[in-house]
């Protein structure tokens, strides 16, 4: 009788532990499941921010933006202003530096080629107007091509290969059938925007019959330093520029103005191009050259042979940003800065 007793008691303690265990179980388990949701959610919430801040994320708002016509979503992730800019003056030094290669001995067209550059550098303002306005139309109507456009959201990471150097990233989008698209995109607040590409122009061969040198080289501000046979190139540190006359930075900028010497060593006359310099200042902003600013200023022209040539070339930039390297990407891609400057080319 003891025996059965000391049974059922048994049996009792054991059906209250396993009640106090699962009571204890569950109430851990309120405890610690809301813990877990919200790391969850944190973890979620971190890595889609990365995503979010990635350049790839803004190439994606910028098709988003094509697809629905917003212009304004647009602009926000490429600088159009920018980005034209460059472009012309990309067009306009590569038509400048095969026109130096033509070995053509021809007056009248080396005058026509001359007159040409000089037409299109006075109407360099007015392109522009028509690419910005081009682009624009290209967002509200949807006439964009679609050859850059992944088929869908699952492959679009694997169709943008990236390389980032600082605030700065070289951008290859990989074309359906087309050639690959190379951009520039410099990191904003949160976001990356497009502010520079390259044109699908096919290389010259330089002066000297040689191809042109995809390598790009670094050089000091006053190293005279040969860009091809022959010639040579000289840049000054950038200093500002303070006018006093008609011409004036807008207002919360400044002027900084390059000195620049091209020299021709050969016995034959040849053209030398102004549009193939950017200035870089500390933000990783390019700029190219302003019209007036310090005289003598440099322009695009001729030099005869044993020739030099020296004038300046003024850049407007932000009164709180300041100038750290000139890049040349002419026959040679060459980036000049301080002897202790540690910006990479």
């Amino acid at each position: 009788m003891i025996k059965l007793f000391n049974t059922k008691a048994a049996v009792k303690v054991n059906r209250c532990q396993i009640r106090y265990n699962n009571d204890h179980m569950g109430k851990r388990l309120k405890i610690i499941l809301p813990v877990l949701v919200v790391l969850l959610v944190i973890s979620v919430i971190i890595g889609w921010q990365i995503i979010k801040s990635s350049p790839q994320y803004s190439i994606y708002q910028v098709y988003q933006a094509v697809g629905k016509h917003d212009y304004d979503k647009f602009k926000k992730y490429v600088d159009v202003e920018g980005v034209s800019n460059n472009v012309i003056d990309k067009a306009l030094a590569s038509a400048t530096e095969e026109t130096k290669n033509n070995a053509s001995n021809d007056p009248f067209y080396q005058l026509g080629q001359t007159f040409a550059m000089g037409l299109i550098t006075a109407m360099k303002p007015r392109l522009k107007e028509e690419i910005v306005s081009g682009i624009q139309k290209a967002v509200e109507q949807g006439n964009f091509k679609t050859e850059y456009q992944p088929k869908n959201v699952t492959n679009f990471f694997s169709l943008i290969d990236v390389k980032k150097n600082g605030k700065v990233a070289d951008v290859l989008i990989k074309a359906q059938g087309k050639d690959d698209l190379k951009l520039k995109m410099r990191e904003m607040s949160g976001y990356w925007q497009i502010f520079d590409m390259d044109l699908p122009v096919p290389k010259t061969d330089t002066a000297n019959g040689g191809s042109q040198d995809a390598k790009t080289l670094k050089a000091n501000f006053g190293e005279r330093t040969g860009i091809t046979q022959g010639w040579f190139l000289t840049v000054e540190a950038p200093e500002e520029y303070k006018p006093t006359g008609y011409s004036t930075p807008k207002e919360g900028n400044k002027y900084v103005a390059v000195k620049v010497t091209y020299e021709n060593t050969t016995d034959k006359p040849n053209s030398y191009s102004t549009y193939n310099f950017k200035l870089k200042d500390n933000k990783d902003f390019s700029y190219s050259d302003t019209y007036g600013g310090k005289e003598p200023r440099i322009d695009s022209g001729d030099l005869e042979a044993k020739g030099k040539v020296t004038g300046y070339m003024t850049f407007e930039i932000p009164k709180g940003n300041e100038p750290v390297s000139v890049v040349y990407s002419g026959s040679k891609s060459i980036v000049f800065t301080s002897p202790n400057s540690s910006t990479s080319p």
